[in-house]
């Protein structure tokens, strides 16, 4: 027998779905946008300023993965390749972490953040066939 999302709930992850794309479109249009100005950026070059841009971001980016584990907790829906994702979504984070620090090559800056956001990507990948799969 199956059962089914209530409207509230369903309303409710489309919603997180929905931030998530905007989310990967926003994170696209960035990567793209840096090659095409050869990877120049308008964030000051002083420590302090990387230290301040690198903790906002490594606070808003892991707030999607955050998101997804909750769902999978929430419907059980956790497989291997969701858990690897995620492992790998964390390595990809603190090597960002590591170049944003060490004076932001571009280019190495842009591979890191598609990295990501493939990662992030395939993590809600994985967990939304989950959610579609289960009975």
């Amino acid at each position: 027998m199956m059962t089914y999302l209530s409207i509230e709930m369903t309303i409710a992850l489309g919603a997180a779905f929905a931030q998530v794309l905007l989310w990967l479109y926003v994170e696209l249009r960035t990567i793209i946008l840096q090659g095409r100005e050869g990877g120049s950026t308008d964030a000051p070059d002083s420590w302090a300023a990387r230290h301040a841009e690198n903790q906002s971001e490594q606070f808003q980016m892991p707030l999607l993965l955050l998101s997804a584990v909750a769902f999978a907790a929430i419907f059980d829906a956790a497989s291997m390749p969701f858990a690897l994702s995620c492992l790998a979504y964390v390595v990809s984070r603190v090597l960002h972490r590591i170049v944003h620090l060490q004076g932001d090559s571009p280019r190495t800056m842009r591979q890191v953040r598609a990295t990501g956001l493939v990662l992030m990507a395939l993590i809600w990948v994985f967990l939304g066939v989950a959610l579609v799969g289960q009975p």
